[in-house]
């Protein structure tokens, strides 16, 4: 049986992994760069890594069915879950 940290990380990568394949499937992927925590500075793709991020949709994933606002949040807080009763799984 999963956890719930492990089935939202799974969720998590599954998401990161739908936005960057929507953007290499486009042509779009982000460069990586050199980034120095100390100074200030930012990522270049990162608001368009963001926004990619935004637009990704599960319709199954461990964890139900995902969508993002406009903000990155998640607009379906309801976590689908599996149970054992009886020797049969079940939807929860």
């Amino acid at each position: 049986m999963f956890g719930t940290s492990l089935a939202l990380t799974v969720d998590a990568v599954s998401v990161i992994g739908k936005a960057l394949t929507s953007l290499y499937s486009h042509g779009n992927l982000p460069v990586p760069d050199t980034i120095i925590c100390e100074s200030d500075d930012t990522w270049v793709d990162g608001e368009f890594f963001n926004e990619a991020l935004r637009q990704v949709t599960l319709d199954q994933s461990m964890t139900g069915k995902i969508i993002f606002d406009g903000h990155g949040s998640r607009t379906n807080s309801t976590i689908t879950g599996i149970t054992r009763t009886n020797e049969k799984f079940q939807k929860v």
